[in-house]
């Protein structure tokens, strides 16, 4: 088993008052919070971050918390396909089969070399005009413009292949770069409904 902590904290710089509260809310709103994690491939340390994440974007006033719901999933989606198919190197096709060998081989991986040794760098930078997030994986990388589109009628069924539709769908802008290894993800401050 791995000897670092499942996420580990490098750099936190954020208000020290809970952020439901009326005057630190409001004293947020001109801030600048800045948040680096390095995470272990445990994808139930995912969920958490989000939360944390989603209470960023509302605090600091980029989004309602509907809109910070859907960063959260851009977000999930985006740290989940680092663990799982960057740094594991897990194929889609294994959630095809309809059985759990995906998460089962998952699992193994997860304390195998060279798969044990690597690590998710993830930053965020939220201000009250945008917020960005940055992704990073050890695995190979891939190719984004060689992904199939999931709206085609052929993958229409397939239980595996929209997490890029949907971090398009809910993020203002979604880059890839270091041959695949590396995302970066940029909410603008919502406007006014």
């Amino acid at each position: 088993m791995p000897s670092t902590p499942a996420v580990r904290l490098t750099d936190l710089t954020a208000t020290p008052y809970p952020a439901d509260t009326p005057a630190p809310r409001a004293a947020l709103r001109a801030a600048l919070v800045q948040r680096r994690f390095v995470l272990d491939n445990d994808p139930a340390v995912v969920a958490p971050l989000i939360e944390v994440l989603a209470d960023d974007l509302v605090a600091v006033g980029v989004c309602d918390r509907h809109d910070a719901t859907r960063v959260g999933i851009a977000l999930e989606e985006a740290l989940l396909n680092a663990i799982y198919h960057g740094n594991l190197e897990l194929s889609s096709k294994l959630k095809d089969s309809g059985d759990d060998s995906f998460h089962a081989q998952a699992r193994q991986r997860r304390f195998q070399f060279p798969f044990a040794a690597r690590r998710v760098r993830f930053a965020a930078r939220v201000t009250p005009e945008r917020a960005t997030f940055a992704i990073q994986d050890q695995g190979n990388g891939f190719d984004v413009d060689a992904l199939p589109d999931p709206t085609a009628p052929e993958f229409l069924e397939r239980p595996s292949g929209r997490g890029l539709l949907l971090m398009r769908a809910f993020m203002d802008d979604v880059r890839y770069s270091a041959g695949g290894t590396r995302v970066k993800l940029v909410k603008l401050k919502s406007r006014e409904r």
